[in-house]
């Protein structure tokens, strides 16, 4: 992967995500519906937003974590990662380390 398309991947998610969510409702009424009800078009906007942001945010974090070394790079790479490695005759992860 070229580095150029790397760093777009790691910055670009944070930006749009911190975009839309400027647009996110206050709490102005004194009850949820009456804070929501004259912006429910952004309200909705932004929940889907999120929806849509938060794989990509993750494959950043994910890509942040590439080649590094140590106990929190290990851990988040093992619980998000489906590979063969992190089961261990058809127990969990966490099954499997208790056990050793």
């Amino acid at each position: 992967m070229s580095i150029l398309l790397r760093r777009a991947f790691i910055t670009v998610p944070p930006l749009v995500l911190a975009g839309v969510l400027l647009m996110h409702p206050n709490d102005e009424g004194d009850t949820i519906y009456e804070s929501v009800r004259p912006v429910v078009d952004n309200w909705v906007l932004v929940h889907i937003a999120l929806l849509l942001a938060f794989p990509f945010l993750v494959l950043a974090a994910f890509m942040l974590l590439g080649g590094l070394r140590g106990r929190a790079a290990t851990v988040a790479e093992s619980r998000s990662s489906s590979s063969p490695s992190s089961t261990r005759r058809g127990k969990s992860w966490s099954a499997s380390a208790r056990a050793s």
